[in-house]
């Protein structure tokens, strides 16, 4: 659907663990770091965002965006091999 989602989030310290677990399971399922705490993917995956989040109980402190477009993104298309 030539969509991005971003997760974005901000774990307290006293989450540390959850914070780490996330940020581990994000890149694990293929999403780029577009900084610390954002994360990028091209093809949908609010359910598994939804399920790691409950997991982890973090749920509170994350954004899930999805967006048509953004500054830079041509660097990521090309990172993904989509167009």
């Amino acid at each position: 659907d030539k969509k991005w989602r971003m997760v974005i989030f901000d774990i307290p310290e006293n989450n540390r663990k959850g914070r780490d677990s996330l940020r581990n399971k994000l890149g694990q399922l293929g999403f780029y770091v577009l900084q610390k705490s954002t994360f990028i993917f091209p093809f949908e995956c609010r359910k598994e965002i939804d399920f790691i989040c409950a997991f982890f109980r973090v749920h509170d402190n994350i954004y899930y965006i999805t967006t048509d477009r953004f500054d830079g993104d041509e660097k990521i298309t090309k990172y993904f091999g989509i167009n």
